[in-house]
């Protein structure tokens, strides 16, 4: 082509395309054994000393912030012990779930 004002309008050349690399994918990390940190009430119960207190104060009546401030832990995380005791005792809602408990409770005592 040519100048202009001493640039010159010529095209550049385009870079010649590079090459793909392609890497293998990682491999998964091998499976670590999972610690039992949490003690459970009773012999084969999956409700943890936490959420059985949990349970018992809300068999008490007391509302989540309540909770909160009588164990030291966050409302969120009552909240937390309250659904997956939901899961496991297969309740609908809270008062199904202090009621499974209670009656639960009522069965263990000799």
């Amino acid at each position: 082509m040519s100048e202009y004002f001493g640039v010159s309008t010529t095209p550049a050349p385009k870079p010649a395309p590079q090459p793909v690399r392609v890497e293998p994918a990682p491999q998964p990390a091998p499976p670590v054994a999972k610690k039992k940190s949490h003690r459970r009430y009773g012999p084969k119960s999956s409700i943890t000393v936490r959420r059985a207190q949990v349970l018992d104060l809300l068999i008490g009546g007391c509302s989540n912030t309540e909770i909160a401030e009588r164990l030291g832990i966050t409302p969120a995380t009552v909240k937390n012990h309250i659904v997956e005791s939901l899961r496991i005792l297969g309740a609908r809602n809270r008062t199904e779930a202090a009621v499974r408990w209670a009656l639960k409770r009522e069965r263990e005592k000799p």
